[in-house]
């Protein structure tokens, strides 16, 4: 399952991920199921696909895309975990 194809409860999270025109290939849900395992299922698969989700449009433009899956990744721990801190 490519990045134009995350759900989040039927269908792209509005206002949330770029269009799937817009998307570049990446398979989103080995990044959920590889934060899911860092975070040692503290925090359900959802909530990660839809943080994703979120970070996804920050690297919309990128003109190299080898690394973005371990840019995804680390975002989204980041923001979760401080979330999850109360920051």
């Amino acid at each position: 399952m490519g990045l134009k194809s995350i759900i989040s409860d039927g269908g792209f999270v509005e206002g949330e991920a770029t269009t799937p025109a817009e998307a570049p290939d990446l398979d989103t849900e080995v990044v959920v199921e590889q934060v899911w395992k860092n975070l040692r299922g503290m925090i359900d698969r959802s909530t990660i696909r839809k943080e994703v989700a979120r970070v996804i449009p920050k690297y919309a433009s990128a003109t190299v895309t080898n690394f973005i899956p371990i840019f995804i990744h680390r975002e989204t721990i980041k923001r979760l975990t401080a979330r999850s801190r109360g920051d």
